[in-house]
């Protein structure tokens, strides 16, 4: 899958929408789940045989779509069905001077994602 096959659905701001709805202390609604299924479910693709998302070394697009993933079990989202997503979040954590992106300091959300 081309990255140009990604554009359509505006990925960032489509993903801060989906992602924004799941940081409450209630259940994500049915429709975001869904939606953040399809966006998964996407960049699962997209990532077979290839290690960052937009060429073979990391970019703007692994910086932009990196924390709303990485945070997504605070939302009570699980990446178990995404092992190509769940390998290019390692891949991106491993590299040189990365910084963790901050837990919520929430009680609810520190529990969600354990």
């Amino acid at each position: 899958m081309a990255a140009r096959e990604l554009q359509p659905l505006q990925p960032i701001k489509f993903y801060t929408y989906a992602i924004s709805g799941l940081f409450r202390s209630k259940p994500a609604p049915p429709d975001v789940i869904e939606k953040t299924d399809r966006i998964f479910t996407l960049l699962e693709r997209h990532l077979e045989g290839q290690r960052f998302l937009a060429a073979a070394h990391p970019t703007l697009a692994d910086i932009a779509i990196y924390s709303y993933t990485a945070l997504v079990d605070e939302g009570r989202i699980s990446l178990e069905p995404y092992p190509n997503l769940r390998a290019w979040l390692a891949r991106v954590e491993a590299l040189p001077r990365f910084v963790p992106v901050r837990r919520s300091r929430l009680p609810e959300l520190q529990q969600a994602a354990r």
